[in-house]
């Protein structure tokens, strides 16, 4: 995942885990980060597949 000639867009990913760093070639800068509560999306786990079916499946 870390040579973009080896996987296309699936190489431009940025790594989470430390000590690894992604290609020098994917854009670092300007990326808005939705940072999500696990246990708040839950709590509206039917809500979520609600929109999510009527907005994007269609």
């Amino acid at each position: 995942m870390l040579n973009p000639k080896n996987g296309g867009g699936d190489s431009y990913f940025n790594p989470i885990i430390k000590g690894l760093k992604p290609d020098s070639q994917r854009q670092q800068a300007g990326i808005h980060w939705v940072r999500v509560n696990p246990i708040s999306a839950a709590a509206k786990e039917n809500q979520i597949k609600t929109w999510f079916h009527d907005n994007i499946v269609q």
